[in-house]
């Protein structure tokens, strides 16, 4: 099957993620437009045409991935601001849910997801160059979804964790 083009739009697009809980229980498809600081929808083409990418949350920052929990609120890892952001449902602003470990910042997150209990997983890289093979300073954390506890799953010991599911 040949690739087809979904949408036009944005700039260093990447974190592509469902909303399950979208408006009208209509299921909803997002991406991080990494080059605008975005959140955006992917916005149907007419005819079955290639649609178009509209701007839904700016982050204020350098978004690289995003997911939605099962009621629906916006999670981000946001490079930028080295956090991770949510926005609840029916919401305009992110707030920062988690940006430091035991008060030392985090390097910058890079992506994102939930299990099916609803606990957030996520990892931490930085910039590249800044850990590596010989001196790996990459982390993998946990948000628990009962006590909302952040948990280190792995501790400053990989290269460069960059993807999670």
């Amino acid at each position: 099957m040949p690739w087809e083009l979904v949408a036009t739009g944005g700039n260093q697009l990447g974190g592509l993620a469902v909303d399950i809980a979208g408006q009208n229980n209509e299921l909803a498809l997002h991406v991080v437009s990494s080059g605008t600081g975005e959140v955006m929808k992917v916005e149907p083409g007419d005819d079955g045409g290639p649609g178009t990418l509209a701007k839904r949350s700016p982050t204020g920052g350098f978004p690289n991935a995003l997911a939605f929990d099962q009621a629906g609120a916006l999670f981000v890892a946001d490079f930028a601001h080295k956090s991770i952001v949510s926005q609840p449902v029916d919401e305009t602003e992110f707030q920062v849910l988690v940006g430091d470990y035991e008060g030392a910042q985090f390097y910058g997150p890079n992506s994102l997801c939930f299990d099916n209990n609803g606990t957030l997983f996520f990892t931490d890289s930085g910039p590249m160059g800044d850990t590596s093979l010989a001196n790996p300073k990459g982390s993998v954390f946990c948000v628990s979804h009962e006590d909302q506890l952040l948990k280190p799953l792995a501790l400053h010991c990989l290269a460069h964790p960059s993807g999670i599911v």
